[in-house]
């Protein structure tokens, strides 16, 4: 973290704590350069050589802990055993995996889809997000990336938060679309895009 001080001049200077962790350390570089690390940034500029290895084996001994604090004999229990370090990989390396990998490399051709496209989908939608934020995102990318006349994403999702817990249903999906450039000036193009979206019976 960084704390600030004022001087017998009254200028304020600004020391960095880099702390001890390994998530510490990645969070003052961020700080210092005054950037935002919130869940659907990517900070992989700010991850040093080795330093996702610790931050996983970091996590792994917080899930560790969270297990024990709910009174879980993880020694013999064998439901738990290695679960602290299964779960820690799984989103150090997938769930969250958007935010510590670097952008895919991308090919760029105005105007073309390429298929490598699919890997850019997964980068930027592999962080915790909302659904709403994370098609904004992908649709920036895109349009930096493709520089395309026209730009159209439907993106549905399942809620896992609706189908595990709350109201439990199974079928929630949730739909949401963004329209650019072409697609948003001409309806008759927009009406043809959305025609062939799958389930669309109209």
């Amino acid at each position: 973290m960084a704390d600030q001080k004022k001087g017998s001049d009254n200028a304020v200077t600004t020391r960095v704590n880099t702390g001890n962790s390994v998530s510490d350390r990645i969070r003052a570089r961020i700080r210092a350069a005054g950037r935002r690390f919130h869940a659907n940034d990517n900070i992989h500029e700010f991850i040093e050589p080795g330093e996702l290895d610790e931050l996983q084996a970091d996590v792994q001994d917080r899930l560790q802990e969270v297990l024990e604090t709910l009174v879980i004999d993880t020694d013999s229990d064998h439901n738990t055993q290695e679960t602290a370090k299964r779960v820690a990989k799984m989103y150090v390396r997938e769930v969250f995996g958007g935010r510590f990998a670097p952008m895919p490399p991308v090919t760029e051709f105005p105007n073309v889809a390429l298929l490598n496209d699919v890997r850019l989908i997964d980068w930027v939608l592999s962080r915790p997000q909302i659904q709403e934020e994370a098609i904004a995102q992908l649709a920036d990318l895109l349009q930096e990336k493709m520089q395309p006349d026209g730009l159209a994403i439907v993106m549905e999702a399942d809620h896992f938060c609706m189908q595990w817990r709350g109201v439990k249903d199974m079928n929630s999906r949730m739909t949401n679309s963004i329209m650019r450039g072409s697609f948003l000036k001409d309806p008759n193009l927009r009406r043809e895009f959305l025609s062939l979206m799958p389930g669309n019976k109209n």
